[in-house]
């Protein structure tokens, strides 16, 4: 994405974000030209930074074609991201205590094994060794793969662990301070 610099680009984001939206929703050069100059912000800006010159036409031309088309990159993507969230959310749903990933492993898993069998059918030594060995690696990385999650959901259980037994001796001390306040509180008021 290109760094804007125009007039348009230069005007605070809120005033960005509506000219976008006007835009997308058939707003027409002359009138959102007109719109933006009457706008106390604009006319600061470009007073400032413009020497006053209004934005025209084909200021707002250039902003469609670089401003105006990132910002609808940048809406489709987030688009995306929230389908992927949804999407996600219902995963976990049905997901369940396993992993998709886990299981998503077993099915390739089960794949490579029927691949290896159907070997005995090729002919040619050659290429049965160079699909074995594609093969191999495929299992090679699914392996590494799974035991790396595996790596990682020990290593945060062992942190939870870890945080917990922080935690109650945390409580435990507070607890302790808490009696040595109180006793030295009685001792002074001669209980």
């Amino acid at each position: 994405m290109k760094t804007r610099n125009g007039k348009i680009a230069r005007l605070p984001k809120e005033i960005r974000e509506e000219l976008n939206h006007r835009i997308e929703n058939g707003g027409r050069g002359a009138r959102l030209v007109k719109w933006l100059n009457d706008l106390p912000a604009v006319k600061d800006i470009l007073r400032e930074q413009f020497r006053g010159r209004p934005i025209n036409e084909q200021n707002l031309s250039q902003w469609r074609d670089g401003g105006y088309a990132d910002w609808q990159r940048h809406q489709d993507t987030q688009e995306q991201i929230r389908w992927l969230v949804e999407r996600s959310d219902d995963v976990d749903k049905v997901e369940g205590s396993e992993h998709l990933c886990e299981r998503l492993a077993r099915v390739a898993a089960a794949e490579l094994a029927e691949h290896l069998q159907q070997l005995s059918a090729v002919e040619d030594p050659k290429e049965r060794w160079q699909q074995f060995r594609e093969a191999c690696l495929e299992l090679w990385r699914l392996r590494i793969g799974t035991h790396v999650g595996r790596r990682v959901d020990l290593g945060w259980e062992k942190w939870q662990k870890t945080s917990e037994v922080q935690d109650d001796m945390l409580e435990s001390t507070r607890q302790k301070e808490e009696i040595r306040r109180m006793q030295s509180w009685e001792e002074h008021l001669g209980f």
